[in-house]
């Protein structure tokens, strides 16, 4: 007699398993910044007894002038003018402008005195709002000013005051 064993044969569990996915990007032009005016709050005198400060508003509206400070020339704003900047890049997208909130002007033969300039602000060429943001038309085009107050304290010397200022702009 002769015995026979079968074993059943079972399919054994997996602990994989496996899908397809997909990898994508778009790539896009890169944003380019070209200046085009520096910010310039004109020449200005204040007291020796009290300051001022000169605002330069991103549009095209004159400077104004507060406390003791006031023009140096005949002229209202006396050559004072927003930074002007053109941007260029991918068409149909939006951009931020990114800038510090103060910054100080050095004497250029004083370098120890400094003045500070602040309420940076811009506009875009897109937008008629003050505001961050612009949109760059079909041709990947735009341009922003930049505008902002100096401070000018009571005895300040003369001297010709410069100061750097970064402006930063990306896709939005």
């Amino acid at each position: 007699m002769s015995c026979l064993a079968i074993r059943s044969a079972h399919a054994a569990p997996t602990d994989t398993a496996t899908a397809l996915g997909t990898a994508s990007a778009v790539v896009v032009e890169p944003l380019t910044t070209r200046p085009l005016d520096d910010l310039d709050f004109g020449a200005v005198v204040v007291s020796q007894s009290a300051g001022g400060s000169v605002t330069v508003p991103p549009d095209t509206a004159a400077a104004t002038y507060t406390g003791l400070a006031a023009s140096a020339c005949s002229a209202s704003d006396c050559g004072a003018h927003p930074a002007r900047f053109a941007v260029r890049g991918e068409p149909g997208r939006r951009y931020q402008v990114a800038l510090p909130g103060e910054v100080y002007a050095l004497g250029r033969s004083r370098a120890s005195v400094s003045l500070l300039v602040t309420r940076l602000t811009m506009r875009t060429a897109s937008f008629d709002a003050e505001g961050q943001t612009g949109l760059l038309d079909e041709s990947g085009r735009d341009a922003f000013s930049v505008g902002g107050t100096l401070v000018v304290p009571a005895s300040t010397p003369a001297d010709r005051y410069e100061a750097k200022i970064e402006v930063i702009v990306t896709y939005s």
